[in-house]
């Protein structure tokens, strides 16, 4: 039977509540008992009294209440308390105006009167608290704090909201005249729109709506994302603009009731939200992880009146305690918690990396290069492993990694013109990384950086900054700035003409998620690897650098002594070493290596390794498998590391910035 996932309600297993989400189109009603499972729904048509009045809402909501009641098999009276979630609730005079209608219901109990986006919210946390951007036609944005103190946007006329379908038309319309009276390029809204509404051009667009009374409004959203989709430049930046408008109000509202340091879930509800907007999406999230960097955000999969139902299942036990924190977050380290943010960070990177990629491609077609020079230290190194596996296969450039203390120590006397030099680093801030890339340059190199700091020194020593989206990260063990890298590298590469890459690297924060959401191995790999004090992670062609990465992270955070193999190097003496039961980590995907790494694990099988596969979905291409292979790895790292009693946010000895020279 379905749940509402409610609190524990004490000693009440008998309590009977009912929650009713009341909206613009549809009313529906929910009775549930103290444990959580429906017993009841009903159905009615909209119940906003702005539109339909007081006698249509108690009509809508009587019916609703009506059908949901004789499911249940339950009478008002015996009801403990009920929820109304309804639209149209905006200011604290509603309060006067609704309640007695409500309560002349006969409903038993408490009654809780909110605007219909905290049912939202309620919907899509497990606990009382949390976020929730409602954007349909219009917007609302509403947070609630573990004390139960609530804050929510202003919902008269657009003032203090943006972010809703009719803003993204009304933005789109302003672009269509800006190009027609050529301030800007030309977009592709003009054709969309004026298809859309049946006129020729835009003078008999703009006609129309001023003096013919044509009315162009949220209906016409979907034509403006799909605009942006392909690349329209002016849907582009609307996308975009709507989305960081959208996460500044969840910032705002958040900030408001005192949550921007908290742990807490955002909820991304309505039409809007569910357009999958690529853009849209990336601005939003990346917005709000930089203003509440705790802030785990989902996308609404629950009907709202569950949150309805919640609510008032809330007022049966009460607010929890302001000091509070709920298990989960007791539980899970901040590694976890950025393990798991890194699709909407790979997202967030991809999408706002495309123009800056470009514009290198172009500079480096325009200076006929052909060489690469990779510049970093640490995790940074082995995301440079795979750039060099990536554009010296995919793009037909001469890759090398850089030894940095040649510049900085040796002041080797290079000629690096024709070389385009990429600086790596998380932070932006290590001096060796950021001094190198200035020696190259000095020589002749075209300077580029792949960083997650925008603004920092290496940021600015770089001609062209390729600046990563993983908000800020910390965890000292790095993880969506890896995986951030990585894609900066693909989209570079997609830019240089890597074949089919663009189209198959959108696919890649979907893939992850469902990597993410299969959780069912990761205990038994984080079992074997912390009964070790040794393991092997390995891997071959564009995957090394994974093994790279999953050995350094046993040993940063679990303290367990990995070494990262090539399946080839490995059998030219390091196989010698290979003990019955050590650990061996081998990451695989479909492609050129895959049955080299097949008869590995036969060879370690023989020498009765303990063999650990990890293997990433065939419909995964290998160059953009390593997205995906990473994410198994690090999952195990962190909990062997908290089955051995170690902290994996606080690596012994270790801090987030190594200032190296």
């Amino acid at each position: 039977a379905e749940t509402t996932k409610a609190r524990s309600a004490g000693s009440m297993p008998d309590r009977i509540v009912v929650g009713v989400d009341g909206g613009g189109t549809k009313t529906e009603a929910i009775v549930t008992d103290a444990s959580g499972r429906v017993r009841g729904r009903g159905l009615a048509g909209p119940s906003n009294w702005e539109v339909v009045g007081l006698d249509g809402l108690l009509a809508a909501v009587t019916h609703a209440l009506d059908e949901a009641l004789a499911a249940a098999e339950v009478a008002r009276s015996a009801i403990s308390a009920s929820a109304f979630a309804l639209a149209g609730v905006d200011w604290p005079s509603d309060e006067t105006r609704l309640r007695p209608g409500l309560a002349s219901l006969g409903l038993g109990g408490e009654l809780v009167l909110v605007n219909d986006a905290f049912a939202a919210m309620r919907a899509g946390c497990d606990e009382p608290f949390g976020a929730v951007s409602n954007a349909g036609t219009g917007t609302v944005t509403a947070a609630r704090n573990r004390a139960g103190e609530s804050a929510r946007t202003l919902a008269v006329l657009g003032y203090g909201e943006r972010g809703g379908a009719s803003d993204l038309v009304d933005l789109a319309l302003h672009a269509i005249a800006r190009a027609h009276h050529r301030q800007t390029p030309p977009t592709l809204l003009t054709e969309r729109i004026l298809e859309a509404v049946g006129c020729a051009t835009p003078e008999a667009l703009f006609e129309a709506i001023s003096r013919d009374g044509l009315s162009v409004g949220s209906e016409l959203a979907p034509v403006v994302l799909e605009a942006a989709a392909e690349g329209d430049r002016a849907a582009a930046e609307i996308a975009r603009q709507l989305g960081r408008d959208l996460g500044a109000a969840l910032v705002a509202t958040a900030g408001r009731v005192g949550m921007r340091d908290d742990a807490f879930r955002v909820v991304r509800s309505g039409g809007v939200h569910r357009a999958d907007s690529a853009l849209l999406d990336a601005a939003f999230a990346e917005t709000v992880l930089d203003g509440c960097p705790h802030a785990e955000i989902t996308l609404l999969d629950r009907p709202p009146a569950i949150g309805a139902a919640l609510l008032a299942l809330d007022a049966l036990t009460g607010p929890p305690a302001a000091s509070a924190v709920p298990a989960r977050e007791r539980t899970r380290s901040q590694m976890a918690r950025e393990i798991e943010q890194q699709p909407d960070a790979v997202e967030r990177t991809v999408a706002a990396l495309q123009p800056a990629s470009a514009r290198l491609a172009d500079a480096v077609g325009a200076a006929g290069i052909t060489r690469v020079l990779l510049i970093a230290r640490g995790t940074s190194d082995n995301a440079c492993v795979y750039a060099r596996y990536l554009l010296e296969a995919r793009c037909g450039l001469v890759c090398s990694l850089a030894a940095p203390s040649l510049y900085t120590r040796y002041h080797a006397a290079v000629d690096l013109r024709g070389t385009l030099a990429i600086a790596v680093s998380q932070s932006g801030e290590t001096p060796e990384i950021v001094d190198a890339l200035e020696y190259a340059r000095e020589h002749g190199a075209l300077t580029a950086a792949v960083t997650n700091g925008e603004g920092s020194s290496l940021a600015t020593a770089a001609e062209h900054p390729l600046i990563t989206r993983a908000g800020e990260e910390r965890s000292v063990a790095a993880t969506k700035t890896f995986t951030t890298q990585l894609a900066a590298f693909a989209s570079l590469a997609g830019a240089l003409g890597a074949p089919g890459l663009p189209a198959e690297l959108a696919r890649i924060p979907g893939q992850m998620r469902d990597v993410l959401a299969d959780d069912e191995a990761i205990e038994a790999l984080a079992v074997a690897l912390a009964g070790s004090p040794d393991a092997l992670c390995v891997a071959r062609g564009f995957s090394l650098a994974v093994a790279f990465e999953a050995a350094l992270k046993l040993k940063e955070t679990a303290g367990i002594w990995a070494e990262g193999y090539s399946s080839a190097d490995l059998l030219h003496g390091p196989r010698a070493a290979v003990r019955p039961g050590m650990p061996a980590l081998v990451l695989r995907s479909s492609g050129a290596v895959d049955d080299e790494l097949g008869e590995l694990e036969q060879l370690l099988e023989a020498a009765e390794a303990q063999v650990l596969r990890v293997r990433a979905p065939d419909d995964v291409c290998e160059e953009l498998a390593p997205l995906l292979l990473v994410l198994p790895a690090q999952r195990a790292a962190e909990r062997a590391a908290r089955q051995l009693g170690r902290d994996p946010d606080r690596p012994r000895g270790l801090t987030k910035v190594t200032p190296t020279r």
